[in-house]
Parts: C-alpha cells; sequence; structure tokens
C-alpha cells in the first residue's frame, strides 16, 4: 500500500467519522430539544395550575362567611344594593379576581394558555361580566388593568349575553318573593 491509499483510507475514515459523530449529535439534539419542550409544557401546566388555583381562591373567599358571601351577592346584582363598607368589601373581592383573570390573560398572550384554556377564561369572564354588580365595577375600576386587558374585557363584554344575568335575577326575584329557591332545606 503505497501513501497515497493510506491517505485515502484515512480521509475515507474521518469521513466515516465525522458523519456518525453528526448523526449522533443530531440524535442528542433532538432528545433534548423533546426534553426541552416537555420541561416547557409542565412548566406552562404548572404555572396554569397556579393561576387557576389562585382564580379558585378568590372565588372561594366570596363564600367564606355569610356576611361576605351575602355582599357579594348583593353586589352582583348591582351596587346601588350596598352600603359604602359593603361596596368596599365587594371591590376589595372583585379587584382580587380581576387580578387573576388579568394573570391568566397575559399568560394566554404569551402562548402559555392555549385551545380550551383560552376559551375557558373567556367564556368564564363573558358570564361575569353579565352581571351588573361587575360591569359597575369595571365602570370604576377598569384603569387599575393593562390596556390589552381592558380591551379584551371590553371587547369580551360587548359579546356578553345576558342569560346569566337574567337567571340570576330571577332567582333572586324569587327569594325576595319567599318562594323556593331549589335549595336543600334543613
Amino acid at each position: 500500500m503505497n501513501w497515497d491509499a493510506i491517505g485515502a483510507l484515512g480521509e475515507l475514515v474521518g469521513a466515516i467519522a465525522v458523519v456518525a459523530t453528526l448523526i449522533y449529535l443530531g440524535r442528542q439534539m433532538r432528545h433534548a430539544s423533546e426534553e426541552s419542550a416537555r420541561n416547557q409544557s409542565e412548566l406552562s401546566r404548572t404555572r396554569y395550575d397556579a393561576l387557576n388555583r389562585e382564580l379558585a381562591r378568590s372565588a372561594a373567599a366570596w363564600g367564606a362567611t355569610p356576611e361576605i358571601t351575602d355582599v357579594m351577592f348583593r353586589g352582583f346584582a348591582g351596587t346601588a344594593n350596598l352600603t359604602q363598607q359593603e361596596m368596599f368589601r365587594f371591590y376589595a373581592g372583585l379587584q382580587r379576581f380581576f387580578r387573576s383573570m388579568e394573570s391568566l390573560f397575559v399568560y394566554s398572550t404569551e402562548g402559555g394558555v392555549q385551545g380550551w384554556g383560552v376559551e375557558n377564561w373567556r367564556n368564564g369572564m363573558i358570564d361575569f361580566m353579565t352581571f351588573p354588580g361587575l360591569r359597575e365595577y369595571w365602570q370604576d375600576r377598569q384603569h387599575w388593568y393593562s390596556d390589552a386587558f381592558r380591551r379584551e374585557v371590553d371587547a369580551l363584554t360587548s359579546d356578553a349575553s345576558s342569560v346569566m344575568a337574567e337567571a340570576y335575577d330571577a332567582r333572586a326575584k324569587q327569594e325576595a318573593d319567599g318562594g323556593s329557591t331549589g335549595q336543600p332545606t334543613g
């Protein structure tokens, strides 16, 4: 074997080694990319779950005591039904709720909430914004929130139907008239 043949053989072995290395690196990069996507998905799910827990806590606080429940219930029907102290409580409860909704909105604009998650929070906001008291709060306090969130809520509010509010009003009227609320008794 002459030196040219040995050199050619060395180049062939080197080329094979480079191809094998590139294949190995490609597989490693794909694996790392898949792992990164899984981690990102898990982080995204964790953050979404945390935001939903905060939203649930703010709503649960509305039923923490009979007094707060009464204030929130009457406030949903409109702030004219509330004393100044009750209106303060009502607005404080809504502020926490709206901050949680704004966090979900921001997270969705960052791509963290997609598909059904976006649809769920939008539908929830539409339902809540059918209540007169929430619309009054929004008119009074929307300046506390980001421009983008205000635009989104305003767009959703303009699309909102009043079906839920009408059902709520009918139930409140029924209770005021002494009728059954459909709740089990003692």
